[in-house]
Protein backbone atom coordinates (compact mmCIF):
# COMPACT_ATOMS: atom_id res chain seq x y z
CA UNK A 1 0.00 0.00 0.00
CA UNK A 2 1.53 3.60 -1.04
CA UNK A 3 0.46 6.21 1.05
CA UNK A 4 0.87 9.87 0.33
CA UNK A 5 2.44 12.49 2.63
CA UNK A 6 1.03 15.61 2.25
CA UNK A 7 3.19 19.02 3.93
CA UNK A 8 0.17 21.09 1.88
CA UNK A 9 -2.30 20.46 -0.39
CA UNK A 10 -5.76 22.35 -1.91
CA UNK A 11 -8.74 20.44 -2.86
CA UNK A 12 -11.25 21.29 -5.55
CA UNK A 13 -13.01 23.40 -3.61
CA UNK A 14 -10.47 25.79 -2.82
CA UNK A 15 -9.96 24.72 0.72
CA UNK A 16 -6.04 24.76 1.50
CA UNK A 17 -3.84 23.15 4.51
CA UNK A 18 -0.48 23.76 5.19
CA UNK A 19 1.28 21.40 8.17
CA UNK A 20 3.99 24.16 9.94
CA UNK A 21 6.37 22.76 12.63
CA UNK A 22 5.22 23.46 16.15
CA UNK A 23 8.01 21.65 17.75
CA UNK A 24 8.00 21.76 21.93
CA UNK A 25 4.09 22.57 21.47
CA UNK A 26 2.55 19.48 19.26
CA UNK A 27 0.86 17.05 21.64
CA UNK A 28 -1.25 13.95 20.12
CA UNK A 29 -3.37 11.93 22.01
CA UNK A 30 -4.43 8.05 22.88
CA UNK A 31 -7.37 6.07 21.18
CA UNK A 32 -11.09 7.78 22.11
CA UNK A 33 -13.76 5.54 21.06
CA UNK A 34 -15.82 8.81 21.23
CA UNK A 35 -14.25 10.80 18.39
CA UNK A 36 -12.70 10.30 15.00
CA UNK A 37 -9.08 9.11 15.22
CA UNK A 38 -6.57 9.82 12.69
CA UNK A 39 -2.78 10.16 12.68
CA UNK A 40 -1.80 13.64 12.16
CA UNK A 41 -0.11 12.80 8.46
CA UNK A 42 -3.33 11.72 7.28
CA UNK A 43 -5.14 15.07 8.58
CA UNK A 44 -4.30 17.40 5.65
CA UNK A 45 -6.23 14.38 3.41
CA UNK A 46 -8.55 13.67 5.19
CA UNK A 47 -9.90 17.32 5.97
CA UNK A 48 -9.64 18.06 2.10
CA UNK A 49 -11.75 14.83 1.65
CA UNK A 50 -14.38 15.61 3.74
CA UNK A 51 -15.00 19.65 3.86
CA UNK A 52 -15.06 22.44 1.12
CA UNK A 53 -14.71 25.10 3.53
CA UNK A 54 -13.13 26.59 6.53
CA UNK A 55 -16.64 26.92 8.27
CA UNK A 56 -17.43 22.94 7.49
CA UNK A 57 -14.17 22.34 9.57
CA UNK A 58 -14.93 24.51 12.17
CA UNK A 59 -18.44 22.89 12.65
CA UNK A 60 -16.76 19.41 12.29
CA UNK A 61 -13.12 19.82 14.01
CA UNK A 62 -13.92 18.94 17.66
CA UNK A 63 -14.92 15.70 16.34
CA UNK A 64 -11.70 14.68 15.83
CA UNK A 65 -8.98 13.25 17.50
CA UNK A 66 -4.87 13.34 16.49
CA UNK A 67 -3.66 10.46 17.82
CA UNK A 68 -0.25 9.06 18.68
CA UNK A 69 0.35 6.26 16.22
CA UNK A 70 3.84 6.93 13.91
CA UNK A 71 3.77 6.63 9.71
CA UNK A 72 6.36 4.09 10.50
CA UNK A 73 9.84 2.88 12.94
CA UNK A 74 11.62 5.15 10.32
CA UNK A 75 9.43 7.84 10.00
CA UNK A 76 8.13 8.96 13.45
CA UNK A 77 5.12 12.03 13.50
CA UNK A 78 6.28 15.66 13.04
CA UNK A 79 5.26 18.19 15.64
CA UNK A 80 2.95 20.20 13.56
CA UNK A 81 -0.07 22.96 13.61
CA UNK A 82 -2.14 23.52 10.38
CA UNK A 83 -3.22 26.46 8.69
CA UNK A 84 -6.34 26.08 7.34
CA UNK A 85 -7.71 28.69 4.96
CA UNK A 86 -10.29 29.07 1.98
CA UNK A 87 -10.77 32.38 -0.08
CA UNK A 88 -13.11 33.56 3.03
CA UNK A 89 -11.42 33.22 6.21
CA UNK A 90 -8.09 30.56 7.49
CA UNK A 91 -8.00 29.05 10.81
CA UNK A 92 -4.91 27.48 12.61
CA UNK A 93 -5.14 24.31 13.84
CA UNK A 94 -3.37 23.00 17.28
CA UNK A 95 -3.19 19.78 18.64
CA UNK A 96 -1.73 20.60 22.64
CA UNK A 97 -2.08 18.52 25.83
CA UNK A 98 -5.14 20.68 26.76
CA UNK A 99 -6.72 19.59 23.76
CA UNK A 100 -7.74 20.20 20.14
CA UNK A 101 -7.21 24.49 19.97
CA UNK A 102 -8.81 26.28 16.50
CA UNK A 103 -7.75 30.05 16.44
CA UNK A 104 -9.24 32.15 13.71
CA UNK A 105 -6.35 33.79 11.95
CA UNK A 106 -7.75 36.65 10.02
CA UNK A 107 -6.41 37.42 6.66
CA UNK A 108 -4.82 41.37 6.31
Amino acid sequence: MTLPLYYDAMNEKGLCIAGLNFAGYADYKKYDADKVNITPFELIPWLLGQFSSVREVKKNIQKLNLVNINFSEQLPLSPLHWLVADKQESIVIESVKEGLKIYDNPVG
